[in-house]
């Protein structure tokens, strides 16, 4: 089983519910692999061997900082030592046009 495998694994465990239409694995990050399903829903797993910091950490600060900041900030709908879930925030269109992509 590759890592993709594996995580879709893992994802089908965390949402059972959810269809599998569209999945892309993003593994540049140094503390995390990041798993976006269907465009919609970000999948974050630790990489153990390399600076582990724990998920519900994170999860926590992120809650702190809506009190704080008005950005759009991720709520995490899962969390456990290996994984992080959230919906995918997306740039407003005019973000993206003064940013001019």
């Amino acid at each position: 089983m590759n890592k993709l495998e594996s995580y879709e694994k893992r994802i089908r465990e965390i949402c059972p519910e959810l269809m599998l239409e569209n999945v892309s694995l993003n593994r540049a990050g140094l503390l995390n692999d990041v798993v976006i399903v269907n465009d919609e829903i970000v999948f974050r797993f630790v990489k153990r061997d390399f600076g582990y910091k724990d998920p519900q950490e994170e999860a926590n600060l992120l809650s702190f900082l809506k009190k704080y900041i008005t950005l759009p900030i991720p709520t995490p709908f899962y969390q456990s030592p290996d994984a992080l879930a959230y919906r995918l925030i997306l740039a407003p269109r005019y973000f993206d046009a003064v940013v001019g992509r």
